[in-house]
């Protein structure tokens, strides 16, 4: 009893606790999931229908605006940016695709015709 106990108790300090797991949603369709903050504003925003299914892992990258790095997520419809200087809701903001589109094409939006809506 004692050496069973004694054992535990080793056990015990040798093993790391297990933290909390984050809340994950994996999606088959493209062998990705969302998680942390994404996944809290993927729900709160619109979810698959808005955003459509994740299309890569998080990942650090650099906005072409500001030229600052962030962790990025890309979304069918959307790319997530995580900027935790921010107090939620802002700490998410999406990413501007069209503007990317158009540059992988060398197109420049400031130069294309200007219509009133």
């Amino acid at each position: 009893m004692i050496r069973s106990t004694l054992l535990l108790c080793l056990l015990l300090l040798i093993v790391p606790a297990t933290q909390a797991q984050t809340p994950r949603r994996f999606f088959p369709q493209t062998g990705y999931s969302v998680s942390g903050r994404f996944l809290a504003y993927w729900e709160a925003n619109g979810g698959l229908e808005t955003f459509g299914y994740p299309l890569s892992a998080p990942a650090r990258e650099q906005n072409p605006d500001d030229r600052q790095w962030y962790e990025v997520q890309h979304f069918e419809r959307a790319r997530f940016e995580l900027h935790p200087a921010n107090q939620p809701p802002f700490d998410v903001l999406l990413g501007r695709l069209g503007v990317d589109r158009l540059a992988a094409r060398g197109v420049r939006w400031q130069s294309l015709p200007k219509t009133r809506v």
